[in-house]
């Protein structure tokens, strides 16, 4: 019984890590001043951070395979989050092949000085 106790803590942290509370504390908070100044762009990101959320718990699963498509789409969903809160951070991406033969892909990002040292600095 112990096993199992000590078994289901594990999981239950490892959940809760996987889910950077932190990071979906802060998007609710400016999800909640979002919503009284431009509710369409306040859909928006509840569609992002619903696909955060399900990319975060279908990590779950080790054996779990997706698309690469599917993949750059949860990417894509986590940069705006992150953009709503660092509006500096401007991204695109240019990806070559298919979804069978990724070729190259090229992904600029454009921050503000010190702006990656600043964020390592605040990893949880």
């Amino acid at each position: 019984m112990d096993n199992n106790l000590s078994e289901n803590h594990n999981d239950n942290k490892l959940l809760i890590e996987s889910l950077r509370p932190h990071f979906v504390f802060n998007m609710m908070n400016i999800l909640r001043y979002i919503i009284k100044k431009d509710a369409n762009k306040a859909c928006d990101m509840v569609y992002d951070l619903s696909l955060y959320m399900r990319c975060k718990l279908g990590g779950l699963e080790p054996d779990e395979v997706i698309s690469f498509e599917e993949e750059w789409t949860f990417v894509q969903s986590y940069l705006r989050l992150e953009q709503t809160s660092m509006p500096y951070l401007q991204f695109s991406a240019d990806v070559k092949g298919n979804s069978h033969s990724i070729k190259k892909i090229h992904i600029e990002v454009s921050v503000m000085k010190i702006g990656i040292c600043t964020a390592i600095e605040n990893i949880e």
